[in-house]
């Protein structure tokens, strides 16, 4: 369908041209539903002197499925293929302008995963490895991080069904029970005095700020229930200078129809670039899909094709990838 120009994918941002803190009040903790995946290339035979920014856009963590080993990843980091390989997408960046990236390939990028405030500042930056799942037939890809100790050193990781994971730097502090859908208006008094490392002030700001939420998924009957659906990513845009911005967002919708695989649901707002990558939420804050795109106005045909007509009065709409795609993908990548 992208391929046809029907769904407008490129709600990524990048040289080429994504926490959820609505309604959080100043002291609340953020949690971040979403990340931004941040890639970059490096051709120094073509006269570069070091990696320059090649696309953004939203991303999310979700849990190893399969029985882990020692040396398994926990987690996995789900986000838009057209932004860490824009070079298998050329139909979303046409023209001569663009040619250089026929000199791009998977050797010459590196990516990173980045949590930020609600000004577009980032907090943490976590390198990811430079092995990657791109999906053969599907605007996705998955990526692993590449230091998992540090990130759980960085970040306090929430869940849907699981407690929060103890702060490091509050281990006699009394914890919550902290969930995605659950979050405590303020943060847990100290028991003990501050360590010299971390001032008291800075613990409190890293509670606001360093909470992330690993995704369950959910089964993908969630779709058609009829209750709201919450669209989590970023937006903002990259000018191909050093000024940028990339903020979290999120939009609210609900699901109206079906042409399989895809799902596409109204927003309140048309989705902004940047939020490709992103999860869709339901009810319960399991992950119920992934952001692809939205529906493109069609250009007057007259077309009396059925999936046609069906489109054209989509446009604008929000297109999602069902939780099933992804779960078979990450399926396949855990068993090879």
């Amino acid at each position: 369908m992208a391929g046809r120009g029907v769904v407008r994918g490129a709600v990524a941002q990048s040289r080429l041209s994504g926490p959820s803190t609505a309604g959080a009040s100043a002291s609340a903790p953020v949690v971040h539903f979403a990340g931004t995946m941040s890639s970059f290339f490096f051709l120094p035979e073509q006269g570069m002197q070091g990696y320059e920014v090649l696309g953004k856009a939203s991303a999310f963590i979700t849990p190893w499925l399969s029985e882990r080993s020692e040396n398994t990843p926990r987690y996995h980091v789900v986000g838009a293929a057209h932004v860490s390989h824009p070079f298998y997408y050329r139909q979303y960046y046409p023209g001569e302008s663009h040619d250089w990236l026929s000199f791009v390939a998977e050797e010459n990028t590196r990516h990173s995963l980045e949590f930020r405030n609600n000004t577009g500042d980032v907090k943490q930056q976590f390198d990811l490895r430079p092995l990657t799942f791109r999906h053969p037939d599907f605007d996705l890809v998955v990526m692993h991080l590449a230091d998992e100790d540090a990130f759980l050193r960085e970040v306090i990781v929430t869940s849907p069904s699981e407690p929060a994971t103890p702060d490091p730097q509050q281990q006699h502090s009394q914890q919550p029970t902290l969930t995605s859908t659950s979050i405590p208006t303020s943060a847990p008094t100290p028991t003990t005095s501050p360590k010299p490392t971390l001032s008291y002030r800075a613990r409190r700001q890293r509670e606001r700020e360093a909470r992330v939420a690993v995704l369950t998924l959910a089964d993908d009957s969630a779709s058609f229930s009829g209750e709201q659906l919450v669209f989590h990513g970023h937006i903002g845009s990259h000018t191909g200078t050093k000024q940028e911005t990339h903020i979290p967002h999120t939009e609210v919708g609900k699901y109206t129809a079906k042409l399989p695989p895809r799902l596409f649901a109204h927003t309140d707002n048309t989705l902004q670039m940047g939020m490709c990558g992103g999860p869709v939420l339901g009810a319960q804050g399991q992950c119920i899909g992934v952001i692809e795109g939205i529906v493109n106005k069609p250009a007057a045909s007259g077309s009396r094709d059925e999936r046609a007509i069906a489109l054209a009065a989509l446009a604008n709409s929000a297109v999602y990838l069902p939780c099933t795609i992804l779960r078979d993908h990450l399926l396949r990548l855990e068993q090879d």
